[in-house]
């Protein structure tokens, strides 16, 4: 299971991936992340076995974001 961003204080610029078999959450390497935006309200999608993409979101003042960012894990 794969967590990106998301909100607590502020929007986060997180990208968490859970091992479903171990129950243990870890940070992968991920190409491209570096351009990402911290947001919340978005969609994200495996888009092949090591594909992630993510579409949309707004920021802290709710306004939206017309942001599209393709992740290789």
């Amino acid at each position: 299971m794969i967590v990106i961003g998301g909100e607590a204080n502020s929007d986060l610029k997180d990208f968490w991936a859970l091992n479903l078999d171990t129950n243990c959450w870890f940070k992968p390497q991920v190409e491209g992340f570096n351009t990402y935006t911290g947001k919340r309200f978005h969609t994200a999608s495996t888009i092949s076995n090591s594909k992630v993409i993510t579409f949309g979101g707004c920021h802290s003042e709710y306004v939206h974001m017309n942001e599209m960012h393709i992740f290789d894990l």
